[in-house]
């Protein structure tokens, strides 16, 4: 598997300039990719760069108001979450009853199998004798003995 700018890229934008954190199956090709081209040397030094600079700045705790704010968002998106799966419950509770209801009474009504099988065993006589009927004349017509003049 060889590395491209755009993988390269991809380790960077994911792990950052540290080569310690980068997937091991890669990392070799990724610092090989760095030595031989250019423009990824350039990027690494960029991402290595950016990686010291985040690692000076000092720990700042949040502030009790972000932490609140951050917190209650957090629990109103649940019960945002929650009230539409209560709602998505409700929709497919309701469906299943009235799904199980018909098949009830389809049950009742006609309690020897599926009804396509019945319908199907009346629909083929009467195509039958439909097309028998349709058919009928020209049978007629064509069998029919012809009345012959006498002269």
């Amino acid at each position: 598997m060889n590395m491209d700018k755009q993988k390269f890229e991809r380790i960077l934008a994911t792990h950052g300039g540290n080569p310690d954190a980068w997937p091991e199956t890669e990392r070799a090709m990724a610092l090989n990719f760095a030595v031989t081209d250019p423009q990824a040397a350039i990027m690494l030094r960029e991402a290595r760069a950016l990686h010291t600079l985040i690692g000076e700045l000092p720990d700042i705790d949040p502030s009790p108001d972000l932490v609140d704010r951050i917190i209650h968002a957090a629990v109103a998106q649940n019960q945002t979450a929650n009230a539409d799966m209560r709602q998505q419950g409700r929709q497919s509770s309701i469906l299943t009853d009235y799904r199980q209801r018909m098949r009830r009474l389809r049950e009742g009504l006609w309690p020897f199998g599926p009804l396509w099988r019945p319908a199907a065993g009346l629909a083929a006589p009467a195509l039958f004798g439909l097309l028998l009927g349709l058919y009928q004349p020209q049978l007629i017509a064509t069998t029919a003995p012809t009345a012959t003049t006498a002269t």
